[in-house]
């Protein structure tokens, strides 16, 4: 049964995902191309969800991170790591 919900999770982040690919949600003030998500999470800011592509290194991540606090009030942060097999190319 648990594996039925990881299933359900990861294919709804994979579609938030998509989403912020096919808007060009990127996290500001960084070299490369980091996508994420933001919810709001109450008067003190939101939590941000950052997607790690394959190609991202932990750099990117600490960079991307870094940059999201500097830009908005951060209440905390999920990495959802994207599989290679996972990765979705959207069209300019």
């Amino acid at each position: 049964m648990a594996d039925r919900y990881e299933a359900a999770y990861r294919e709804s982040m994979l579609h938030r995902f998509r989403r912020a690919k096919e808007f060009r949600d990127v996290i500001p003030g960084i070299p490369k191309e980091v996508y994420y998500l933001s919810e709001l999470s109450g008067p003190s800011g939101a939590h941000y969800t950052i997607f790690r592509e394959p190609n991202r290194t932990d750099r990117d991540i600490r960079m991307a991170k870094s940059a999201c606090r500097q830009h908005w009030d951060v209440t905390g942060f999920t990495v959802f790591r994207v599989k290679e097999s996972e990765r979705v190319k959207v069209e300019d």
